[in-house]
């Protein structure tokens, strides 16, 4: 299953009228196979610094 974080960003906007500072993604990762059972499973979160990505983004494309 893929998610689109253009929706769950445009949303953000939308309420907040800005981007977001950080945007934390928590998923499940399979060890072995395909079996969900708890010790095969592990959460994992990764957190990512959102403002630097697009600051870096928008001198790239001259933006800023």
């Amino acid at each position: 299953m893929h998610f689109n974080i253009n929706d769950a960003l445009n949303r953000y906007g939308e309420i907040y009228s800005k981007r977001p500072d950080k945007i934390t993604v928590s998923y499940e990762q399979n060890a072995r196979d395909n079996s969900y059972a708890e010790d095969s499973v592990s959460v994992r979160t990764v957190e990512l610094n959102y403002e630097s990505i697009m600051e870096a983004h928008d001198q790239i494309s001259g933006n800023k």
